[in-house]
């Protein structure tokens, strides 16, 4: 996902993980799994979407999501 990562200030590419959270337009998401273990986006409604159905929702209203907790590449950066 292409996202604005606020600890660089640029907008670059994120391999989410479960329990990564992000804001996009005012809404806030939660990263989880399914039971096919393939990734959902929750949104604050309880809404349960594919990353790809939010990405080309997201490019359609031409919002750039904020990372807000990303544990994947930022567990290992100090």
């Amino acid at each position: 996902m292409i996202a604005f990562d606020p600890r660089s200030g640029e907008v670059r590419d994120f391999d989410l993980c479960q329990g990564d959270v992000f804001e996009a337009g005012n809404e806030a998401f939660l990263v989880t799994l399914s039971g096919d273990l393939s990734l959902r986006v929750v949104d604050m409604f309880g809404r349960s979407r594919s990353v790809d159905e939010c990405e080309a929702e997201w490019c359609t209203r031409g919002v750039v999501p904020e990372m807000v907790r990303h544990i994947g590449a930022w567990r290992f950066e100090s």
